[in-house]
C-alpha cells in the first residue's frame, strides 16, 4: 500500500469469491483511507458502479466512485488490431513459403 500510484487493471473481470472480493476491497479501502491515487481500468459500465449486485461489491464500488473520477476511453479493441496485423503477416509469409516450394 505505499506506492505514490497503484493501477488495477481490468476491475471486475476477476473470479468473484469472497477471497478476492476482500483482496480488492483492502486494496481499494487502503487506498482510500490513505487518500492516495489509484488507477482503474475496467469494461464494466457507469451504473455497475451505481447499482451493484450485492453487499460486497456495494463497499468496493462506493469507495471507487469516491475517490475517482471516471473517464471513458471508446474506440476499437486495440488486440483485434494487432491480432489481424500479425495473422496478415504471417499468411504473407506462408504463402511466399508455398509459392517457394512449388517452385523449387
Amino acid at each position: 500500500m505505499t506506492p505514490d500510484l497503484i493501477v488495477l487493471d481490468d476491475l471486475g473481470v476477476e473470479r468473484r469469491s469472497e477471497y478476492m472480493d476482500e483482496a480488492v476491497y483492502t486494496v481499494v479501502n487502503a487506498r482510500y483511507m490513505a487518500n492516495k491515487p489509484a488507477i482503474f481500468t475496467t469494461n464494466l459500465r457507469t451504473s455497475d458502479f451505481e447499482n451493484p449486485k450485492d453487499e460486497s461489491q456495494k463497499r468496493i464500488y462506493s469507495r471507487i466512485v469516491g475517490m475517482c473520477d471516471f473517464v471513458p476511453v471508446n474506440g476499437p479493441d486495440r488486440r483485434i488490431g494487432e491480432h489481424n496485423i500479425k495473422k496478415n503477416g504471417i499468411g504473407k509469409i506462408l504463402k511466399g513459403a508455398e509459392q517457394n516450394s512449388t517452385t523449387e
